[in-house]
């Protein structure tokens, strides 16, 4: 048995089966039979264990020989034996020289089954103990009574409709009904009561009853403890798992055949009778060990018998029995039993595969919350969002994003109007905290609206730059025909008539509720990032902190303070174990990040920047709780260059690396971005203004032309100046826009420079020059001896170099967060492909260190979606798996509109209307290329999301705020999203666990 178990194990190492593997993949095979108790890591030393020592010889040559086929370069491993001691027979053997005294002296022998009579055999071992070996109405190792097990033991085929993975009242759909859901069996298979049905059926089909009894073992003195899986019903007296003690013996049999034979026996009474003697077994209960039953969940948990005390000369069997007749709960399932040497719940096991946590899961019969012990390294399920910035209104000089997302959250000063006032502030003076969604979500008109006898908080400038440039495309803006500064209507709560919405990024689309639908509908582990642009809040006239540092650190305290007051159904998680722990107890893991310009505040000139300081700010943002981090985000900093896609981060460059300035002050000249010639032929963006044309001076021509403009503007009577601070210096005797810091930042930043035109005489698309800098470096290896998550997005292609060169040394995995690739969708004429997007080789270098890739979902929609998401699961990219999304919602992004297609009364309008109408089930569509779907039967209908006086209808309104992520989730299927695709999808709560426990692990090599 153990010899052609080894020699399976051997066949199934797929660095031995073909010379072309990585070496990845044979140390994936090596950690399968480290899990499997097969073997034992010393360095570069391969022990195997168990094993006969007449068979060492045997198993060294069939190693060899098949190493032998492949790079013995990536593969420098010698091997090894340990002789288990369940292989040892001890016998007394007396010493003269001790005469008082009997010594003991070790033998070893092959095992082999002992015949204890014609029925029962005893094995030196627990046989088949993780049912791996089983097959349709026969299990090795074990005897089958009654019909309760007379099953095939199965795969784990129970889905999120067993579950309350999503809610079936609030969200509805059937995206989510075939998606696998493990319970947290170990391997393949298990042992259940269910009857004659298929193990993991979602249906009953009658109670049966029986035993299932394992052949008898040994227990030798280093196996203290028996630990196993258990699941099921809660019923002691009828459902249980029992170690009892084995023992055999002889007893009389009577026969009434007529006639007496040769040495039989006549009892008493009994006529014409015989007697004879039979081999007897007898299973005994043990003191101090105790039956275990179910809890009634199907979620395993591990259990364990401390059976250090047993007596190790003596055989033992476990038996399993389900006597119960409850048609829901007269279930029990079985797995994995396994002997080990330390209390499981102590967490000593060399193997990491043995460690265990608490989970908190229902009592489905008590309808209430139970803790119960299960294995830590078990397959979490559910969808990821790799980019989210929860509290974003707070930065930009907080006048950006109205709206705070829940009560008690920071309702910034001046964002909430009271009234008119004749004699003091109509709006908030100061910060305060929201009591509800009336203060968070109400009139918006404070922050984004002008100036005016109602609203002595607006300002003109603020109002122009939004409507115009940040939130140029949001669909509800009022025309410049009807209002000169383009605004857009200001109530919210509770009709929201025109905001959140789809096209507009600069309204709140996370408060709290709606994050729960997303939670509702299978969002399970959800990234929230700090972000800023001291740029926007100068344009702005936003209030402090305007710096990265101060903001960040506001914005994590406050993203704290907010998963707090939510704990019922979120929970930060610092580490990928508490990822598992709070995604099996069924909630929302959030991971704290950080994406911002200027870390540590490093650009400016008056900050000591030595890699004294860097390291020290990197593990003072780790203390503050931030585990998911960028290196670069927008502009050029100390660690090294972003980048090149947007013509405002170059402003935003020029900007940030000219503070600290006082605002209005002209910027040092020579801060733009230096490009080249973009060494990739894909890439098509540069930021020549005049489409590349060469003349001399073009460029300064335009920006001269623009500059023009604004000398024009300057001249408009801006009442509010008036109004501004007298002890800043910067109160103006003449009210016009001109004399106020947000125009002269805007004239500053648009002073011509004799850097622009070099963007003209570079052919081409342009990258940026600068990769990695050595304190980036030095920066980005602190990151990893913590153990971050390091996502490469806005990156220049040097930079990204460098970090993947990094990363290649220490096999430590990186992230891609919010981005699309090169050869993919969005290669058309409103989107030139820059620098910032994925390269093939690049995705294959992620997946290869075992990172994720998030594709952007914003600005899109699902269709482009479902497209990208198939370009990145070509196996030269991310080779099936470890994609999910990141959708930047409260980014300063647009989400996912209407798929273009009929509306609703079957005319075509600017989005799309109504291609797909979950409520009335019209399921035949085309859209964008897509081929024609149709959805026979009849899903589960989505429910329409309803909050305050709005509900929201995906077909025309599009993604408005997080709220309807469910609705985008149907809508992919709706589009025909396979299974095997959206298995992945929503695996990707896994597949980011698995990618930060290697970030963990890898993180002991960095020196």
């Amino acid at each position: 048995m153990l010899k052609r178990t080894i020699v399976y194990l051997l066949l199934m190492l797929p660095c031995v089966t073909n010379a072309q593997q990585s070496k990845e993949d044979f140390e994936r095979g090596l950690k399968m039979m480290e899990q499997q108790g097969q073997i034992r890591l010393e360095g570069s030393k391969i022990i195997f264990l168990h094993m006969n020592p007449g068979d060492t010889a045997f198993y060294r040559q069939l190693y060899n020989n098949m190493l032998a086929k492949v790079d013995q370069s990536k593969n420098p491993y010698s091997i090894g034996f340990e002789i288990d001691p369940k292989f040892v027979k001890t016998v007394p053997l007396k010493i003269k020289t001790l005469p008082k005294k009997d010594t003991v002296k070790t033998m070893v022998y092959v095992p082999t089954p002992v015949q204890v009579n014609a029925n029962i055999r005893t094995f030196d071992y627990l046989n088949n103990g993780d049912f791996e070996l089983g097959y349709f109405r026969q299990l090795p190792g074990w005897k089958i009574t009654g019909a309760a097990f007379m099953q095939k033991e199965g795969a784990d085929i129970y889905t999120w409709n067993d579950f309350d993975v999503v809610s079936k009242t609030d969200v509805g759909g059937d995206y989510w009904t075939d998606i696998k859901f493990n319970l947290g069996n170990h391997r393949q298979h298990w042992i259940s009561s269910k009857g004659e049905g298929m193990l993991g059926s979602s249906t009953e089909v009658g109670r049966a009853t029986g035993t299932l009894t394992s052949e008898p073992f040994k227990l030798y003195p280093d196996q203290n403890f028996i630990s196993f899986l258990i699941s099921g019903g809660n019923d002691a007296a009828n459902l249980k798992v029992e170690l009892l003690e084995y023992a055999t013996g002889i007893r009389l049999a009577g026969s009434n055949v007529g006639g007496v034979l040769t040495g039989q026996q006549t009892l008493p009474g009994v006529s014409q009778g015989s007697v004879r003697t039979v081999g007897d077994t007898m299973y005994k209960p043990i003191a101090g060990i105790t039956a275990k039953t179910g809890h009634n969940n199907h979620i395993f948990r591990r259990d364990w018998w401390d059976v250090h005390n047993l007596d190790t000369s003596k055989l033992y069997a476990i038996r399993i029995t389900d006597n119960s007749t409850n048609l829901t709960w007269g279930i029990i399932n079985v797995d994995d039993f396994k002997m080990v040497k330390f209390n499981p719940a102590t967490n000593r096991e060399p193997n990491d595969s043995l460690r265990v946590q608490q989970i908190t899961i229902k009592d489905m019969v008590a309808n209430r919350d139970q803790q119960i012990t299960a294995d830590v390294y078990v397959p979490i399920c559910g969808a990821a969002d790799l980019h989210t910035h929860l509290m974003s209104h707070l930065s930009m000089g907080k006048k950006l994003i109205y709206g705070a997302p829940d009560s008690g959250s920071i309702v910034p000063a001046g964002t909430h109007v009271r009234g008119f006032d004749a004699f003091a502030p109509e709006c908030n003076p100061s910060d305060e905290r929201a009591k509800g969604p009336a203060d968070a979500l109400g009139n918006c008109n404070a922050a984004h609206g002008g100036w005016g006898a109602d609203n002595d908080c607006g300002n003109y400038i603020r109002a122009a730059v939004l409507n115009f440039a940040f939130d140029a495309e949001f669909e509800n803006r009022v025309p410049l025909e009807r209002n000169l500064h383009g605004d857009h209507p200001h109530a919210g709560y509770p009709d929201f008539l025109y905001w959140p919405h789809f096209s507009s990024a600069s309204h709140q689309q996370m408060w709290v509720d709606w994050i729960k639908r997303a939670y509702q509908g299978g969002l399970r582990v959800m990234v929230t990032l700090t972000v800023n642009s001291e740029l926007l809040g100068a344009v702005l006239s936003g209030d402090g902190p305007m710096d990265d540092k101060a903001s960040a650190d506001l914005q994590l305290d406050e993203i704290k303070s907010f998963v707090a007051r939510h704990n019922d159904f979120m929970e930060v998680a610092n580490g990928p174990d508490d990822i598992r722990r709070i995604v099996r107890s069924n909630k929302m893991a959030i991971i704290i990040g950080m994406e911002v310009d200027n870390i540590g505040n490093f650009n400016y000139a008056n900050i000591t920047v030595n890699e004294t300081t860097a390291k020290a700010e990197i593990r003072r943002l780790y203390d503050k709780g931030v585990r998911y981090i960028f290196p670069v985000h927008l502009v050029n900093n100390k660690f090294g260059g972003s980048a090149i896609y947007s013509l405002l981060f170059n402003f935003s460059n020029r900007f940030t690396n000219s503070q600290p300035l006082r605002f209005g002050d002209p910027l040092r000249p020579g801060l733009m971005f230096n490009v080249e010639s973009a060494r990739d032929p894909r890439i098509k963006y540069s930021l020549s203004l005049t489409d590349g044309v060469a003349t001399a001076g073009s460029m300064n021509a335009a920006i001269g032309g623009i500059n023009g403009l604004f000398d024009g503007i300057s001249q408009i009577p801006f009442p509010p100046a008036l109004n501004l601070d007298f002890t800043s210096g910067d109160f103006c005797p003449d009210p016009k826009l001109g004399c106020i810091s947000q125009f002269k930042i805007i004239k500053s930043l648009l002073t011509p420079d004799p850097a622009w035109d070099i963007y003209n005489s570079i052919p081409g698309g342009q990258q940026n020059q600068l990769g990695l800098t050595d304190l980036g470096k030095v920066a980005i290896k602190e990151m990893m001896r913590l153990g971050m998550i390091i996502d490469v997005d806005h990156m220049s292609d040097h930079s990204v170099s460098d970090m993947l060169m990094m990363a290649n040394e220490f096999d430590y995995p990186v992230v891609s967060g919010h981005n699309g690739v090169r050869d993919g969708f969005f290669e058309d004429k409103d989107h030139k492909v820059s620098e910032n997007q994925r390269t093939d080789e690049q995705l294959q270098n992620i997946k290869s260190l075992g990172g994720v890739f998030g594709i952007g979902i914003g600005e899109s929609t699902a269709a482009q979606y479902l497209t990208n998401f198939r370009i990145a699961m070509r196996a030269n990219k991310m080779n099936g798996g470890a994609i999910m999304m990141g959708s930047d919602v409260n980014g300063a992004v647009t989400l996912p509109k209407p798929r273009i297609g009929p509306g609703r009364d079957g005319a075509r309008s600017k989005y799309a209307g109504n291609i797909y109408n979950y409520w009335n089930k019209q399921v035949s569509y085309a859209a964008e290329g897509m081929p024609l779907q149709s959805s026979p039967g009849s899903p589960l209908k989505m429910r329409k999301y309803k909050f305050g006086n709005k509900s929201w209808d995906y077909n025309t309104e599009g993604m408005a705020h997080i709220g309807l992520y469910p609705d985008y989730f149907q809508d992919l299927k709706n589009l025909g999203m396979e299974r095997s695709e959206r298995q992945v999808f929503f695996n990707a709560a896994d597949y980011f666990v698995s990618m930060w426990d290697k970030c963990v692990k890898s993180s002991r090599r960095v020196r």
